[in-house]
């Protein structure tokens, strides 16, 4: 099985340094503008903001739970707050972020994955194939980790 480590998407790191936190998980001043503009209470506008700073940096959402301390902590100062708030604990559990992953999407210009990117993606797979004498050089590459839960699920049938 390949590991998350052996595909083309990012990984957030588990330890970042201090110029890591502060030039990839600070957010400016527009953004938490965004962030205030579109939440009242500490943990939603916390949570708004890891999912805008994360996504930034690896092109996908993560759930709050598996993002480190450090990096909650310097997106929570950021926001003018002293603790990384304790509700925060239920934001992954909750609609609230979903809601706040279509802001982000919109923020960021991008779309869901939808047929479109569907079809794009099968047809790069198969040119992919063409070339590739292992599968698993075809589509650890095409799609995030599946252990992230970020993969769609794409029977062979359909390829």
């Amino acid at each position: 099985m390949i590991s998350p480590t052996d595909t083309a998407y990012r990984l957030l790191p588990t330890s970042p340094s201090a110029r890591e936190l502060m030039d990839a998980y600070t957010p400016g001043l527009f953004e938490l503008k965004f962030a205030e503009e579109r939440t009242r209470q500490a943990a939603p506008r916390v949570g708004l903001l890891v999912l805008l700073k994360t996504f930034q940096q690896l092109g996908y959402f993560v759930k709050v739970a598996d993002v480190p301390d450090s990096v909650l902590r310097q997106v929570a100062e950021a926001a003018g707050y002293d603790v990384v708030p304790q509700e925060l604990d239920d934001y992954d559990r909750g609609t609230l972020r979903v809601r706040h992953m279509a802001l982000v999407r919109s923020w960021m210009g991008v779309s869901a994955f939808d047929r479109e990117a569907f079809r794009i993606i099968v047809k790069a797979s198969v040119q992919a194939s063409r070339v590739r004498e292992d599968l698993a050089d075809v589509i650890p590459v095409r799609f995030p980790p599946a252990s992230a839960g970020r993969a769609p699920s794409v029977p062979c049938r359909q390829l």
